[in-house]
C-alpha cells in the first residue's frame, strides 16, 4: 500500500512492454509518503503513459459526515480509483504488433474500450492493408454491442 510509484520506477523496462495498466492509487494519500494519483499520473505520462479510463471510483463520506452503517451514502468524496493507463498514441507507430494486439484485445475484453481496440486494429490495418477494423466493427454489430 502507497508503493505503486516506487514499484512503477523499479519496473521501468516492464513498464514500456505493456499494453494496458491497471493501477489503484488515491487522489488525496492515504499512506505517508505515498504519492498522488496525479504525482503517479504525472510520472506515467513522462513515460509515455496517458490515462484512458477510471474502471472503478470508491466514493466515500467525510468523517464525521454519513454513517458507519453506510459510509457511501450518497458522499462524492474521491477515495481511491482503478485508473487504466495506456501507451501514448503518438507513439502507437513505433508499436510491435504483438503489443497493439494484445491493447485491442485487452481493451476490448476487460474495459469494453471499444474504440481504443478500433485505433489499435487501425494501427496495425495501416501496416499490412489489413481489414481489422471492419471484420471488428462486424463483429461489434453482429454481437449487439455499439462502438
Amino acid at each position: 500500500q502507497g508503493a505503486e510509484k516506487m514499484i512503477l520506477e523499479n519496473g521501468l523496462s516492464v513498464l514500456n512492454g505493456l499494453s494496458l495498466l491497471q493501477i489503484e492509487c488515491s487522489p488525496i494519500p492515504l499512506y505517508h509518503d505515498e504519492p498522488s494519483f496525479f504525482e503517479i499520473g504525472l510520472w506515467l505520462e513522462k513515460n509515455n503513459f496517458v490515462l484512458h479510463t477510471l474502471s472503478n471510483e470508491d466514493k466515500r463520506y467525510f468523517k464525521p459526515y454519513g454513517t458507519e452503517e453506510n459510509p457511501y451514502s450518497g458522499k462524492n468524496h474521491l477515495f481511491q480509483v482503478d485508473a487504466v493507463f495506456m501507451p501514448n498514441p503518438l507513439t502507437w507507430v513505433n508499436m510491435e504488433d504483438e503489443r497493439l494486439k494484445c491493447l485491442a484485445f485487452f481493451s476490448h475484453a476487460m474495459y469494453r474500450s471499444y474504440d481504443l481496440a478500433m485505433k489499435a486494429l487501425d494501427v496495425l490495418d495501416s501496416r499490412d492493408n489489413g481489414s481489422r477494423v471492419s471484420d471488428y466493427k462486424l463483429y461489434l454489430d453482429t454481437a449487439g454491442l455499439a462502438a
